[in-house]
């Protein structure tokens, strides 16, 4: 049993963190896209190029994947879904996941998202990696606030 890994996503990954899915990205989810959570899992995997399940002690934590709006386009889109998990492996998954965002930083150059307003973690999280967090805009379903977020080389 490994402190943690990162894996190919497998079904039963996505019911397993649709089942402990943070709030945040469950509010966050409903309001972009009004999906539940296993419908945003598997949403946000078939529009991904790349996707993987992060476990730690064999427990799904996440399920994170890059998206691109176009073959033109000049940026990716990473997104990450989060389980309530974290909370017992806040600096593996810190330490974790700003690796992989500078990793990504150097193979694509330019990342860039949107979060839900009131994630504050995830806002909190985005700052300390060094994303540029813009002014909240009305997005989604229901023209929910979120901010566009851009990490540049």
């Amino acid at each position: 049993m490994k402190i943690d890994e990162i894996v190919l996503v497998r079904d039963e990954h996505i019911k397993a963190l649709s089942d402990t899915l943070q709030q945040s990205e469950k509010d966050s989810a409903m309001a972009l896209y009004g999906m539940t959570a296993e419908e945003a899992i598997r949403s946000s995997l078939d529009e991904s190029f790349k996707s993987s399940t992060w476990l730690a002690f064999d427990k799904v934590v996440s399920i994170q994947g890059i998206c691109r709006p176009s073959l033109l386009s000049p940026f990716v889109c990473p997104w990450t879904l989060v389980g309530d998990g974290v909370k017992h492996y806040p600096k593996v998954f810190l330490r974790g996941s700003k690796v992989r965002i500078e990793n990504l930083l150097d193979e694509y150059g330019w990342l860039k998202n949107h979060v839900y307003h009131k994630n504050k973690d995830s806002i909190r999280w985005l700052k300390w990696i060094g994303f540029t967090i813009h002014p909240a805009q009305p997005l989604g379903e229901n023209n929910s606030l979120f901010h566009l977020i851009e990490l540049r080389k």
